[in-house]
Parts: structure tokens; C-alpha cells; sequence
């Protein structure tokens, strides 16, 4: 009898130490993933929606067609046109551009 109950308070202390060390693990795990969320909301709060995206780059390409169209109606010809439109073309694809580089952006 006395052999019985050595054997069940071993048994009750491996439970014991192993509810201890669960729950250190899992104060382990939970303090790693204190504040997770918070940093994922920032990070997401950088990236650019691929709809919205998507819509921007639409319309550039939009208005850089007509501006390219411009351009090749007045080739040839003299004066502030001739100056500004490829000026504003590269500027317009350098906004694409870099409305691409964030649509482009991994989680």
C-alpha cells in the first residue's frame, strides 16, 4: 500500500512540473507575440491597396497615351510644346513608376 502511494505522488508531481513548464512555455510564446498585431497594422498602413494601384496606373497610362499622341501630332514643330510635353511625359512615368514600386511591395 505504502508502494501505491509513493508511486501516485511521483505521479502527481511529474503532472505538477509538467503544468509548470507548460505554462512558462506558453508565457514564452505569448510575450513573443505581445504586440504582433500592432506592428502588422503599422506595416500595412505603408502599402497601397492593388486596387487603388491598379486605378492609378490606369489613368496615367490614360493620360500618357494622349500626351504621346499630342507629342507625334506636333513633331516637327517649334515653340514651348515642343519643350514642355517631354518633360511632362517623364514625369508621369516616373509617378508610375513609383506607384508600382509599392503596389510591388511583399507583406
Amino acid at each position: 500500500m505504502a508502494l501505491v502511494k509513493q508511486a501516485h505522488q511521483k505521479d502527481m508531481a511529474s503532472g505538477e512540473e509538467a503544468r509548470r513548464l507548460q505554462a512558462i512555455e506558453y508565457e514564452r510564446r505569448l510575450s513573443s507575440l505581445n504586440g504582433e498585431a500592432g506592428k502588422l497594422h503599422q506595416m500595412q498602413a505603408t502599402y497601397v491597396p492593388r486596387e487603388v494601384f491598379e486605378n492609378a496606373s490606369n489613368e496615367v497610362a490614360k493620360r500618357l497615351k494622349i500626351l504621346e499622341e499630342a507629342r507625334a501630332a506636333g513633331a516637327g514643330r517649334d515653340g514651348i510644346i515642343g519643350f514642355i510635353l517631354p518633360a511632362v511625359v517623364s514625369m508621369i512615368v516616373s509617378a508610375l513608376v513609383f506607384l508600382a514600386s509599392f503596389a510591388l511591395r511583399k507583406p
